[in-house]
């Protein structure tokens, strides 16, 4: 008996092998195909796109995949899977070096089943797959990684610590003003936050022992719900997280000599790059490590090899600042620039009746007189894109990447291309 039912286990997975030969298509050259879960594109640069899921999302239309190049290694690496959605638009992927691959989605179509309330898996995508050989502006060279475990925690030991009651407002280091409302949702202090011309940047709810930047870095330490106060330590200063592997980052917030200076640190010394634009290299500027100066409205690449092994935020740092870092007035030099991301990537939100709507700074807002070529890249080694009471994750880590939907994100670095000498703008 026992010998059949390992008979008839075989038979199965033999059988659910072959269907999946007989399913699965290959098709050759570049442009629009109709393709199924395990299909093949052969681009006519020798690449590879392989589809790997079909889904109907909340954040849109959405088609998994996998690349190879020409000798049969797959990208991204581990775990192998990539996404692209059709309200995104066209994606390129490639290498470090190059772009290799323009995928578009065009429609999901077919039989659909729900896999949760939420999302659906559809049985066919219409692809639209062009070939090109779009060079990026280079990483650093990726050396192997010996990592380190440790566990130091940042103390906050300049922070100075108040007790608000609702309605209490405070202004902050940068200008921007704060207020505790209420005890709200989640039993958590909701906060308004406004710009130093006193523009709404947005409400939040933020938990307790959890930090977030309003223009100065503030942790909820306790919450006192019965009277309806709150015990907060406050700093001028930015958080920034890292993960394991190369980090391209900058900082919203400086001295107010172009300069912010790390208070504190959980990494372990890791050197700062930064982009010379004059001779198109990479050059050093130091050790991540307390004292060091920082410069504003430049992206600085990091490879930190400290982990805790236990979330997708291996590190910290603490960067002082009192004077908000705008784009305003950057010169970029004709080719390649790494810039910062300014403060104003918070955004803004607008209330009208019935609602409110949250308007991201994109690039169009501080490109200026600047034509940009290519880009603008970014490349993350964390998942994590925001810390707060509510994580955002991304999946394209540990290579080149086109931001969503074109938008800012606080602290960040991003590469872009410009035609000509030219100078940045702010919103």
């Amino acid at each position: 008996m026992k010998n059949i039912k390992i008979i008839s286990f075989f038979i199965i997975v033999v059988s659910l092998l072959m269907i999946s030969v007989v399913i699965a298509s290959q098709y050759s050259g570049d442009g629009t195909y109709t393709v199924k879960v395990n299909d093949i594109i052969v681009a006519n640069n020798g690449w590879k796109f392989e589809v790997l899921g079909i889904f109907s999302t909340p954040s849109g239309e959405t088609v998994n995949f996998r690349v190879y190049d020409e000798s049969g290694k797959a990208y991204p690496e581990s775990p192998n899977i990539d996404t692209v959605r059709k309200e995104e638009g066209e994606k390129k992927v490639g290498n470090t070096t190059y772009l290799k691959l323009k995928i578009t989605v065009l429609s999901l179509s077919g039989e659909s089943t729900p896999v949760s309330p939420v999302t659906s898996k559809y049985e066919n995508a219409e692809i639209k797959i062009e070939s090109i050989e779009e060079a990026l502006p280079g990483a650093i060279e990726q050396e192997p990684i010996e990592i380190e475990e440790v566990k130091k925690e940042l103390i906050y030991k300049d922070a100075t610590s108040l007790i608000l009651t609702a309605g209490d407002e405070i202004i902050l280091g940068n200008g921007y003003r704060l207020v505790f409302e209420r005890i709200g949702a989640f039993q958590s202090p909701l906060f308004k936050f406004y710009d130093k011309d006193n523009k709404l940047v947005d409400e939040v709810i933020v938990g307790n022992n959890v930090g977030r930047l309003f223009g100065s870095y503030v942790l909820v330490k306790n919450i006192d719900i019965s009277n309806n106060k709150i015990d907060i330590l406050i700093e001028n200063a930015s958080e920034i997280i890292f993960g394991t592997g190369w980090n391209l980052f900058s900082i919203p917030l400086e001295d107010g000599d172009g300069y912010g200076t790390v208070l504190e640190s959980t990494c372990n010394n890791a050197t700062i790059w930064s982009w010379n634009s004059e001779i198109n290299d990479y050059e050093k500027i130091g050790k991540l490590e307390e004292g060091v100066r920082l410069p504003a409205n430049k992206g600085l690449w990091v490879k930190i090899q400290t982990t805790r092994g236990t979330s997708n935020i291996d590190c910290k740092i603490l960067v002082s600042g009192i004077k908000s870092v705008s784009t305003k007035g950057v010169k970029l030099k004709k080719g390649w620039n790494l810039i910062g991301s300014p403060i104003t990537t918070f955004g803004y939100r607008e209330y009208f009746e019935g609602g409110s709507n949250f308007t991201f700074l994109k690039f169009d807002d501080v490109k200026g007189t600047c034509q940009i070529e290519k880009g603008p890249w970014q490349y993350l080694a964390t998942t994590v894109v925001e810390v707060g009471e509510v994580q955002e994750y991304t999946t394209d880590t540990n290579r080149f990447s086109k931001p969503f939907n074109e938008n800012v994100r606080i602290f960040r670095g991003y590469f872009i291309k410009v035609a000509n000498d030219c100078e940045l703008t702010d919103r």
